[in-house]
């Protein structure tokens, strides 16, 4: 029975290895992926095909007037069929010629991220043509779809006509771009991803000069992350009534003070005002709360509505130095109040129990934040970068603090909560802490919790159930040294790798351990004793 059962492991063995022995041989179908090289080009090939795709092109085969070849020979003649995102990417680059290409099928819109390219030129085929230095694909027969327009291209102006379609970076980067005119005949239903991002110049887009308001297209649906991102100069902006959706970071950086919200919309996304310095007020023709699923504009305040009332955008140049939350406010959206410039007070109403990432980043004149002991969590980046943040009242509640959440602030001295939990790593990297009691609580910090917080000279546990892991008490840096005394009480001690990355001096004052009590009342008091009895006989002497 035993040979007959080492028989089967070993047939067992066999059939295993001459299946992995087969699927290990290379088929006769199957080609290797394969990339060649023609003068500083690279090119993928697909298996089994003389159809290459540009990927890549080495630095030093960079000059001013690149062309892309149409075909190339080197074992065997490859044919160019499509350019990949990034593929071509230079300063050096003025313009890009492609050669009368005739087997073009795809151009990734990602693909000439070159700042100083100014044209297009020499291609016109059954996909893509080249015409007036920009690059489009042919949709239809009275239709075409823009691809990319060169970032450094000589006009100020553009028409945006017999188009149904705009491609992600199309005029990314155009700093000399100032106006933005459509057709009639445009049927555009979105504004892709980073469709106009970093155009400096660009002030108006569908510009009604009747009331001073940039418009996009009644067709246009849906507006991607990053659309117009930075666009510093773009004035006061109406959105379509056929818009729904707008989302992360669309708007983020631009420069108009108002801006409209139509009553169609569904859904914006957090962030998508995010660093709008000059942005006082939203517009909206629903100005109370409706309990309705969608928006409501309250002293240029932008809320959700519905069951659940959050604050979306508080605008960054709104005036006014103090602002208490809305009392049927449930939450606050990722970077709320990011980069307000005059806020200096805030208060929490009493349903607020969380603080979102990102909320308060950068509120550079914010002073002081009442959370009124009814929030819990102050989540990852919650208040950095707020530079003059000295006070924080009404921490009772918080259980946790998260990473970064006041890295960068103006904190000198806190007392953290019996309620504490966790604080996250960074959580007050760099700020100006000098002093910080923990209380007698199960708390965990994770690392480099005082990174940078060079003022920072006495951190007080409280109790023995701290957990620190390796690197929580790193403080200094490379170049910028130092020291801190942590006090503890007897039945506490700091883990040897709490501190380990040797530009910080950790001195352990434990209760009980001082040379001399001179901080401890019995030791005063026994110190007087000897101090009378000393007395006593010298004068008995």
């Amino acid at each position: 029975m035993v040979t007959y059962m080492r028989s089967l492991i070993v047939s067992a063995f066999a059939v295993a290895a001459i299946a992995i022995c087969i699927l290990a041989m290379p088929s006769a179908d199957a080609e290797e992926e394969s990339v060649v090289t023609y003068q500083g080009m690279s090119f993928y090939v697909e298996p089994g095909t003389a159809d290459a795709r540009l990927t890549d092109i080495d630095y030093q085969a960079y000059v001013p007037n690149l062309v892309i070849p149409d075909e190339f020979t080197l074992d065997k003649t490859y044919r160019v069929v499509g350019i990949t995102s990034y593929s071509v990417c230079s300063p050096v680059v003025t313009t890009i010629s492609f050669h009368d290409n005739h087997y073009l099928e795809d151009i990734n819109s990602t693909a000439f991220d070159c700042p100083n390219l100014q044209a297009f030129t020499d291609l016109n085929n059954v996909k893509y043509v080249a015409e007036g230095g920009i690059l489009y694909g042919k949709s239809g027969p009275d239709m075409r779809s823009i691809v990319k327009c060169p970032a450094a291209i000589a006009i100020t102006s553009y028409e945006i006509s017999d188009c149904d379609a705009i491609l992600p970076l199309a005029f990314s980067g155009c700093t000399g771009l100032q106006e933005i005119t459509f057709g009639t005949d445009v049927k555009l239903t979105e504004i892709p991803p980073c469709a106009f991002q970093g155009c400096t110049s660009l002030s108006k887009i569908g510009y009604d000069s009747t009331d001073g308001y940039n418009n996009l297209p009644e067709s246009i649906l849906l507006i991607r992350f990053n659309a117009f991102y930075g666009c510093t100069s773009l004035g006061n902006i109406r959105m379509p009534e056929s818009l729904r959706i707008i989302e992360d970071f669309a708007f983020a950086g631009c420069g108009f003070e108002r801006f409209n919200i139509n009553t169609g919309i569904s859904y914006i996304e957090d962030r998508a005002f995010s660093g709008c310095i000059n942005l006082t007020s939203f517009e909206y023709i629903f100005n109370q709360f409706y309990d309705t699923p969608g928006y409501a504009v309250i002293d240029g305040i932008l809320y959700s509505d519905g069951r659940i009332k959050t604050l979306v955008c508080y605008p960054a140049g709104k005036t006014g130095e103090t602002y208490t939350l809305n009392e049927k406010v449930t939450g606050i959206s990722r970077g709320a109040f990011s980069g307000t410039k005059y806020l200096k007070n805030f208060e929490v109403n009493t349903l607020l129990t969380a603080v979102d990432i990102f909320a308060f980043e950068s509120c550079t004149s914010l002073e002081s934040v009442d959370l009124k002991g009814r929030v819990t969590t102050l989540d990852m980046c919650a208040f950095s970068d707020c530079v003059n943040l000295r006070t924080v009242n009404g921490m009772s509640g918080v259980v946790t603090i998260g990473e970064n959440a006041f890295e960068n602030c103006g904190i000198t001295s806190i007392d953290l909560p019996s309620s504490i939990k966790s604080i996250g790593g960074w959580a007050f990297s760099g700020s100006k802490l000098t002093s910080i009691t923990v209380p007698d609580a199960e708390v965990s910090m994770g690392r480099d919790v005082f990174i940078k917080c060079t003022g920072l000279k006495d951190i007080t546990f409280e109790g023995d159930s701290f957990t620190l892991v390796p690197g929580s008490l790193n403080i200094g840096i490379d170049g910028s040294q130092a020291e801190v005394t942590v006090h503890i009480i007897k039945t506490a001690s700091i883990p040897s790798d709490a501190c380990n990355d040797g530009f910080t001096t950790v001195k352990i004052d434990k209760e009980g351990e001082h040379p001399y009590p001179y901080e401890n009342l019995i030791g005063v008091f026994v110190c007087l004793l000897i101090l009378l009895g000393i007395i006593r006989i010298i004068k008995e002497v």
